[in-house]
């Protein structure tokens, strides 16, 4: 498998950047604080997209926590388990 270098519009005309999880992480590791991710993820209706996202999410997540990022803990979550109704 292989992360999206460039952002690439998909279900519900959302932008995916995998690539742009690690930078963001190693940005929030300056205020020297635990990170808890919550509620990462895509709403799509096509398996294959979704552990596409997964893997490369989790992936840059890796690289996050081998340069000692403090990330604590990781959710995922597709918008078709929540439910405001």
């Amino acid at each position: 498998m292989r992360i999206m270098t460039k952002p690439r519009a998909l279900y519900l005309g959302m932008d995916i950047y995998p690539a742009g999880f690690y930078p963001l992480l190693v940005r929030l590791a300056a205020y020297k604080l635990p990170l808890f991710i919550l509620e990462n993820g895509i709403s799509t209706p096509d398996d294959a997209v979704r552990w596409q996202f997964i893997h490369d999410h989790l992936k840059e997540l890796g690289r996050a926590l081998a340069h000692g990022v403090p990330v604590i803990g990781y959710l995922y979550c597709r918008s078709s388990t929540i439910s405001n109704g």
